[in-house]
């Protein structure tokens, strides 16, 4: 009915209140013709007895699409700081209108309610506080986000100083540590390390936690875990001979993280 008459005036006999707040259905010579959010009325400036021409109808309705997206989108940044990645994401589970989504993301850009350079400050920020992270994995995680690797290096160079990350590393390295004294020093070593880069930290930065944090073995428990690991490799290479036995012994126990002087002392004392 509407393209029909697209070149002439066309009048609003009826505006109806929808169940949800804020929302109005809008009726031309008696039919109805479109939804509408509040917001969109007052910007176009309908009301009963209005005229439009189908041109005008067209751009409510464009406009109300962006309403539409700009308030779900909103409601979707109430709950905690987004990137425009994720705003985006969200929206296109509900429209596949990329040009509204852009506008609605655009709107929201324009009250800086959406600040991909502040959700970068933010979260940096939080990861120092917080200690459970280093740079790689920040990095990692802002562009799985969307932020522009510009943003992300910034946020990091003004936020996490190398005498943060090193701290935080350490504090790391000692929960790891501690967490791991069921095994031999130099595999709780390693596993710290492992550790380490698994939260983000670089190798330089390992080494040179690792370095200040000069961890001590417990002499005592050393020699206890390798005469219990010790033992048992030795059991279980009993069927082959003497040479054979030594060798596959000690290319276990090395492997255990066991250091390789302590491992020949045992084995001496096992052959004797």
């Amino acid at each position: 009915m509407l393209d029909k008459q697209s070149a002439k005036k066309l009048k609003v006999t009826k505006i109806v209140t929808q169940k949800r707040p804020g929302r109005y259905n809008v009726y031309i010579n008696d039919h109805y013709a479109f939804p509408v959010s509040e917001e969109v009325m007052i910007q176009f400036g309908i009301f009963k007895d209005s005229e439009l021409d189908q041109n005008q109808i067209n751009q409510i309705k464009a406009a109300d699409d962006v309403s539409k997206l700009y308030n779900k989108a909103i409601n979707f940044i109430s709950y905690q700081t987004r990137s425009k990645k994720e705003v985006r994401d969200k929206l296109k589970s509900f429209s596949d209108n990329l040009e509204a989504i852009d506008k609605a993301v655009e709107q929201l850009e324009q009250i800086n309610l959406l600040n991909d350079e502040h959700y970068a400050d933010t979260y940096v920020k939080g990861v120092v506080e917080q200690q459970n992270k280093g740079p790689m994995a920040v990095s990692r995680y802002l562009k799985q986000k969307g932020i522009a690797d510009e943003s992300i290096n910034i946020a990091i160079e003004n936020n996490y100083p190398e005498e943060a990350v090193l701290r935080n590393g350490e504090n790391q390295a000692k929960k790891v540590f501690a967490h791991n004294q069921r095994f031999p020093f130099n595999k709780r070593i390693q596993k710290t390390k492992t550790s380490l880069y698994r939260k983000g930290y670089s190798f330089d930065d390992i080494d040179t936690i690792i370095s200040e944090m000069n961890f001590q073995g417990d002499a005592e428990q050393q020699d206890e875990l390798l005469n219990k690991e010790g033992n048992k490799v030795w059991h279980k290479y009993r069927n082959y001979d003497d040479a054979k036995q030594r060798q596959k012994s000690k290319q276990s126990l090395y492997r255990k993280g066991f250091d390789l002087d302590d491992i020949d002392q045992f084995l001496d004392t096992k052959e004797n």
